[in-house]
């Protein structure tokens, strides 16, 4: 930018990911997040119904105008819709096919009102029962589930322990995660 010969820098800057998220809609409960830290340490633990799709939604810096491809390691992208700040990646099979595993998702040419990122990625573990995300299904899980078993429609405090994704958190529930007991990401 001219500023008769002193610089003045551009607001805003290139664009950046600032946070990515997990999100299922579980029966009439509603639509639920699960953060996904970009280090790589987020945890999906619900494993929804058979066919059920997973949407991992990117929020970036900026106003994200395209994407050119999308990607993932483990399941299959179903579509990729970018509004505003936001980019969302439908994903199909990564409950029954991913269940155990590390999942990438990645955007290439995340093209923004300031320029061109030239990818963007999240990374988290796909391990249906693991309610407390510390990578591992274990006693603590069980006892989680439990304790909000029959409480109803699940609320924003505890429904990572409706591990079927129906809404509530039952008998079903209970079982998956028992099924699930002893299993760990790598």
């Amino acid at each position: 930018m001219n500023t008769g010969g002193r610089y003045c820098a551009q607001a805003g800057g290139p664009i950046t990911l600032v946070s990515a998220a997990s999100s299922k809609k579980q029966g009439n409960a509603g639509t639920f997040d699960i953060d996904l830290p970009l280090d790589g340490s987020g945890v999906e633990c619900r494993q929804g119904a058979l066919g059920t799709a997973t949407s991992i939604v990117f929020t970036f810096s900026d106003t994200v105008n395209s994407v050119d491809s999308t990607s993932t390691s483990c399941g299959k992208v179903i579509s990729t819709t970018a509004n505003g700040a936001t980019v969302t990646v439908l994903l199909k099979d990564i409950q029954t096919s991913c269940d155990g595993s590390e999942v990438t998702v990645t955007l290439t040419g995340v093209n923004g009102d300031s320029g061109t990122l030239a990818s963007a990625a999240v990374t988290f573990g796909q391990l249906a029962g693991d309610v407390n995300g510390d990578r591992r299904v274990d006693g603590a899980d069980v006892q989680s589930v439990r304790s909000n078993s029959g409480a109803g429609l699940v609320t924003e405090d505890n429904f990572r322990n409706d591990v079927s994704g129906d809404g509530k958190v039952n008998h079903a529930d209970i079982s998956l995660t028992r099924a699930a007991r002893g299993n760990s990401l790598p």
